[in-house]
This record gives C-alpha cells, structure tokens and sequence, in this order.
C-alpha cells in the first residue's frame, strides 16, 4: 500500500529583549497524486506583539530614546495560505546534473493591520554527479 498523505507541522516560539514575542503555528499536507506528482495545500498563522519603543508615526514621545514607528515591529496577526504542486522528474541533463524536483506554489498572505499580497513562486532543485 502506497501512502499518500503525510502531514508536516511547526510551532515556533520567539522572545527578545525589545519586548517582543512571536508564536508561529504551521501545518501543511502533501498528498501524492502519482508516484512522480504531489499537491501540498499548507496554513501559517502567526501573532506577534509590538516591541516596547514602537508607536503609530507621530505618537512617540519628544526626546524618548529609542522609538519606532516601523509596523513590522508593531503588534498584528498575519495568516499565510496557499497550495503547491511538486514535480520529481529525475532527469540527467548532458550527465552533468539532474534535476530532482520542479515545485509551482501559490499563496495569499494577509495580515490584521491590512497588509495584503498574492505569491507565486517557483522553485528547481538540482543535483550534481
């Protein structure tokens, strides 16, 4: 019996001295359509708190020390999600190389203070003799 579904996962856990903290929860499910297809649909949430020197643009105090108003140091959500669909080819290239996996991905990133995009990507991996 071929298994077609593994499940990958991660949690990660940041802290530094800045005040900041990050919890990031992964979890993706490739399923093997073929011996030489897979498709990987996968979710990333992630939540971040503000360091203790940041403040929206013109909100920090006259004279502080340190401040930011840099909203990749600020406090918010994001959510991470999308599909991939893997290709392992195997095919030698003039007995020089080969290329061991074709990957097409595409996701959408959202985060709560309103920062949105789409991403496609496209990844070849290879391997030497």
């Amino acid at each position: 019996m071929v298994k077609r579904l593994i499940i990958r996962s991660f949690y990660r856990y940041y802290q530094d001295d800045w005040g900041m903290t990050s919890h990031t929860a992964h979890v993706e499910l490739p399923i093997k359509v073929s011996s030489a297809y897979s498709i990987s649909p996968f979710y990333r949430y992630y939540h971040q708190t503000a360091i203790d020197h940041f403040a929206p643009f013109k909100d920090n105090r006259v004279g502080a020390t340190f401040f930011t108003s840099d909203y990749d140091l600020s406090g918010f959500d994001s959510q991470f999600y999308g599909v991939g669909i893997r290709h392992t080819p195997f095919k030698s290239i003039a007995n020089l190389f080969s290329i061991s996996q074709l990957e097409l991905r595409g996701a959408l990133y959202d985060r709560s203070d309103g920062l949105s995009s789409g991403i496609v990507t496209f990844h070849i991996q290879f391997k030497g003799f």
